[in-house]
């Protein structure tokens, strides 16, 4: 059995956990998400739903008020995305081909399947916390214009972005290859 890297390993940990005050020992249950690359763009992908699950975290669906709190938070729980991790990326609809097209040409290759675009993009940075009873609590909202970089995969023998990989400044080598 030939393995292909790329897909998303999910496995639990139980944690021991000693209270403050030392009288008693928890456990704790983690789930943790490690993701392993293709080892360069547009190899074909195991998960075949990578482009829908992209879409669905990282391309916003609807359009609003996106300044407004509220609306992000109706926006989150109505797609149950609310605290499904930290910080959220989102894109505008409106960049969807923008978005495919680093995969297709307009994006370099930094590392294994990662390629940056070569323009900014609007980028919505939302801090979420899903609330114990009913809601989302959006705790900060940022907007920023900076380069995209997505993990490109063959998904249905076209190239596509599969995995949003947050922007901190990272720069394509001077002979970094076209993705395609």
């Amino acid at each position: 059995m030939k393995l292909v890297p790329s897909a998303s390993l999910i496995f639990t940990m139980v944690l021991p956990l000693t209270c403050v005050n030392g009288n008693h020992h928890e456990n704790i249950t983690s789930t943790i998400m490690a993701v392993d690359f293709n080892p360069r763009p547009c190899m074909p992908a195991n998960n075949n739903n990578g482009y829908n699950f992209f879409m669905r975290k990282h391309i916003l669906g609807a359009q609003f008020d996106t300044n407004n709190k509220q609306l992000w938070s109706r926006y989150l729980y109505s797609r149950r995305l609310c605290g499904r991790v930290p910080l959220q990326s989102f894109l505008q609809k409106t960049d969807e081909m923008a978005v495919q097209s680093i995969c297709r040409g307009s994006g370099v290759n930094l590392q294994q399947n990662l390629c940056i675009s070569r323009r900014p993009f609007l980028v919505y940075a939302v801090w979420s916390q899903k609330l114990p009873r009913k809601g989302c609590r959006i705790r900060r909202l940022q907007r920023s214009q900076h380069p995209v970089v997505v993990a490109c995969d063959a998904v249905a023998n076209q190239c596509l972005p599969v995995h949003y990989e947050g922007y901190r400044g990272q720069v394509p080598g001077n002979n970094a290859q076209v993705c395609r």
